[in-house]
């Protein structure tokens, strides 16, 4: 039940989890409600991807404590996984919108980084199939969470950081070196420091997963709290670009 859940992991993944889930869809839905042309329908995939990983992870705790069936843990934990970490790639996106215009960064070409990114942080699935060895083992001896192995750790990290974390800071210090007006020049550097504090964020759940530390997960669990700032500053620093 519940209570064989030490607190951090009922702090973070039932609690936090849930939470930034929800403020992520909030988000999203005011983008689209200011207006739904390409670039807000891009930015808002950046806010709906996560908010959708970010509840599947959620909602996996208390269907493995329902069934504690690996398979299924599994499954469910490949989607979380996948929506959470492939929100970044429409930020890179909307980026390359504001970098190069609608007209010259096409719909094509967008379609074609976010369906290729998709390929690559996709075939993760293939280390779950090879087992915990090489992928994510999830069952009693874990407590049913989520202990990646180093292969998944490496594969992972690697996709996220070449296709998208890199590239985002790269085009981000671009767009802002083209800022004349202040005003927007000092938005877009809150927004470089939200997306600085959400990747801290990020690499911190690799590591997390990854290590299996009591001691790091509670730490993570407090400064997973961030991620509301985080998340905010972004918003502000494009929401009427």
């Amino acid at each position: 039940m519940l209570l064989q859940f030490d607190l951090s992991r009922i702090f973070l993944v039932l609690v936090i989890n849930l939470l930034l889930g929800i403020i992520f869809l909030i988000f999203a839905f005011k983008i689209l409600h200011i207006k739904r042309g390409r670039l807000n329908l891009t930015f808002s995939g950046f806010y709906l991807s996560t908010a959708v990983g970010l509840m599947i992870n959620a909602a996996y705790a208390f269907i493995n404590e329902a069934i504690k069936n690996t398979s299924i843990a599994q499954l469910l934990n490949y989607f979380a996984n996948f929506f959470a970490f492939y929100g970044v790639i429409f930020m890179l996106a909307t980026n390359y919108i504001l970098l190069k215009s609608e007209a010259v960064y096409s719909f094509k070409s967008e379609l074609k980084l976010i369906l290729g990114y998709a390929v690559a942080l996709g075939l993760m699935g293939v280390l779950y199939l090879l087992g915990g060895d090489f992928g994510v083992q999830i069952d009693a001896s874990t407590l049913w969470r989520p202990v990646w192995s180093l292969p998944f750790f490496l594969y992972v990290t690697t996709v996220v950081t070449i296709f998208a974390v890199i590239p985002v800071i790269i085009t981000s210090i671009k767009i802002a070196k083209k800022m004349q007006e202040k005003e927007i020049r000092r938005r877009w550097i809150n927004l470089m420091i939200g997306l600085f504090g959400l990747f801290v964020y990020l690499y911190g759940a690799f590591f997390n997963n990854y290590i299996n530390n009591s001691t790091f997960r509670t730490v993570f669990s407090f400064y997973a709290i961030t991620v509301i700032l985080w998340v905010w500053l972004i918003y502000r620093g494009i929401k009427r670009e």
